[in-house]
């Protein structure tokens, strides 16, 4: 049994490379999840919430499948989808001290240059040490 919470990790250089093929997926998700939203679709619960839009139908909108298969795709990469409207991502990774953190990289950004610790989430973000792009300031 692995003491590490994740079976996949990534190493800074893997995260960037995947960017390419992954910023299209994200961008898809997150539009399918905003179209869901619109519609009245709770993709956690995968019902309609009642009264939204008049919806009688019980199954899930078409584009479902898609949004699921996308997900399942990112998943078998190892990485994590955080937040589908914003597009927030993490890649387990492990610090030279042996400690699991996520890499963690966001829609729009040019290349990944955050972590955060597993429990601290998106909000306990910052550069990765020795790693941030020129001419960015670290976040606060």
């Amino acid at each position: 049994m692995s003491a590490y919470q994740h079976e996949k990790h990534f190493t800074l250089s893997e995260a960037r490379d995947l960017l390419p093929w992954l910023t299209g997926k994200v961008e898809r998700i997150g539009v399918l999840f905003n179209t869901f939203e619109d519609r009245g679709f709770d993709v956690v619960t995968e019902r309609w919430r009642p009264g939204g839009n008049g919806q009688t139908d019980t199954s899930p909108p078409e584009e479902f499948e898609e949004f699921i298969s996308l997900i399942a795709e990112l998943d078998r990469k190892g990485v994590l989808i955080k937040n589908f409207k914003q597009g927030v991502v993490d890649f387990p990774h492990i610090l030279p001290n042996g400690r699991e953190v996520y890499l963690c990289w966001m829609l729009g950004e040019a290349t990944v240059s955050f972590r955060h610790e597993i429990l601290d989430g998106f909000m306990g973000r910052r550069p990765v040490e020795g790693n941030q792009p020129e001419g960015s300031a670290p976040s606060p």
